[in-house]
């Protein structure tokens, strides 16, 4: 390969801990196909699960990291298994590409992913309207090609620099045995090395503002939710907070009684000497105090106009209950997919600001961004229900049509009775 590098060679010490690095590959393989089909597949056969935008969110997660898992990670193991790249410059310049890529696109997915779970909590009412379908394909879109974009400069760059024997910008990088950023420390790569800077602060700092902020909100209103159910949960509550909200409506319907019944009395008292003889005063008395129970049952606030009213009010009540708990519980999912997310990145962050002559730190740093691939399915199977469901009813089903298929039944063996 004809790929300017450092004349540092990379040092015994590194020969030897790329094996935890191999180790790490080969476990995100595994774990990552496995567990980002089965999470795909899983939305995919329930029709319950594919009307939720946030699980549509998911497996849009889940097909990025299922690439990564089974197409870019294999490369990455054998470059550190040889300490080579044996397919030549413009290869590993698209791998590099594709490799970062999905690794940005993951972060604009979890971004929507939060944008979507602000939404639910602060505006629940808005929600459905907001993520429609179609919306909910635009953002997937816009998912899949926002990062590409910002690093398609360098792509193109590297292959022009590469047809024209100039130092590349992504490569072969002997020391981290990667396809990755190389030579950007040299002056004529100033540049390149201040948008790469920019790369990283807009996909990798400026998503760790944006979901703490979002988070803390989601949190805090969470938490108001929370007070507010709870206190519903209280046995005199609903009646101290009945008669606090309608004290004023009362009196207000008090003098609208005392009006009312003033005027019913002085316009009765004609009818009254005439048909006096018809309709008793106990009738008259009845139909008065009828007339103002239902007034007064009109005209409380807070009550239920009639009990068919009151029962849907009480079946509303606990629907809102039970959404409160899903968005809630879903909150928190998406709050540890992110924070996962940043703790596997954080080093990756830190190393690219400092920078180190030893290539053990980059290492390090490369190594633990492997597990992103692989860790959303196991917090699927701890937090989520669904999922979890899903994944059982799956792996049952693969266990049933293997052993269908390999394990051969026993013959009959027919007897006859002497």
């Amino acid at each position: 390969m004809n790929v300017t590098e450092n004349l540092q060679d990379f040092t015994e010490e590194a020969k030897s801990f790329r094996y935890i690095g191999i180790a790490i590959g080969f476990t995100d393989i595994i774990l990552g196909t496995g567990g980002n089909l089965l999470t795909i597949i899983a939305v995919g056969t329930n029709r319950e699960m594919r009307r939720n935008s946030f699980n549509m969110l998911i497996v849009n997660l889940a097909i990025i990291d299922l690439l990564t898992a089974l197409v870019m990670m294999p490369f990455n193991v054998m470059g550190y298994i040889l300490m080579d790249w044996p397919l030549g410059t413009t290869t590993c310049i698209l791998q590099a590409f594709f490799y970062f890529s999905c690794g940005y696109t993951s972060v604009v997915c979890l971004i929507s992913i939060t944008v979507n779970r602000l939404i639910g909590i602060v505006f629940p009412s808005r929600y459905t309207s907001i993520f429609t379908d179609q919306r909910v394909r635009y953002v997937i879109f816009t998912c899949w090609i926002f990062a590409p974009a910002f690093l398609m400069p360098f792509l193109i760059a590297s292959l022009l620099r590469h047809y024209n024997k100039q130092p590349l910008i992504t490569g072969w990088n002997k020391k981290q045995f990667l396809c990755t950023f190389v030579n950007l420390g040299q002056p004529g790569l100033a540049d390149w090395a201040n948008y790469m800077k920019a790369i990283r602060a807009i996909f990798q700092f400026m998503p760790t503002v944006i979901m703490v902020i979002s988070y803390a909100i989601m949190v805090y209103y969470v938490k108001k939710s929370n007070k507010r159910f709870e206190a519903l949960k209280h046995p005199g509550y609903n009646e101290y907070r009945r008669k606090m909200l309608s004290k004023d409506s009362r009196q207000n319907s008090e003098n609208v009684i005392q009006v009312r019944h003033a005027d019913d009395v002085s316009g009765d008292v004609t009818k009254e000497n005439d048909d006096k003889s018809n309709i008793s005063p106990l009738s008259r008395s009845g139909s008065m105090l009828s007339r103002i129970s239902t007034m007064v049952w009109r005209n409380e606030s807070n009550i239920s106009r009639t009990p068919s009213q009151a029962l849907r009010k009480v079946n509303r009540s606990h629907s809102q209950q039970e959404r409160h708990i899903q968005e809630k519980h879903l909150a928190y999912l998406s709050i540890i997919i992110c924070v996962t997310f940043n703790l596997l990145f954080l080093p990756s962050l830190v190393v690219s600001y400092i920078g180190s002559k030893d290539p053990r730190p980059n290492m390090v740093a490369s190594n633990v961004t492997w597990f992103n691939s692989c860790v959303n399915p196991i917090i699927y199977v701890i937090m989520h229900k669904g999922m979890r469901r899903e994944y059982k009813k799956l792996i049952r089903k693969i266990f049933l049509s293997v052993r269908d298929r390999f394990v051969k039944k026993s013959p009959t063996v027919l007897t006859t009775r002497v």
